[in-house]
């Protein structure tokens, strides 16, 4: 019981860690998503040209 205690508020906090966090972790993965499909464009053109 004490155990389950223990991880609820473990994970009660990293939720408020994340929701802190939250615009920042959006804005990053949303950069990365950018920058990944900026690279990934170029060669599925070439592939379709094929």
């Amino acid at each position: 019981m004490a155990k389950f205690c223990q991880t609820s508020l473990n994970s009660l906090s990293i939720s408020r860690y994340y929701l802190r966090y939250f615009p920042y972790l959006t804005a990053i993965y949303l950069i990365f998503m950018t920058i990944f499909k900026m690279r990934t464009r170029p060669s599925i053109s070439n592939n379709e040209q094929k």
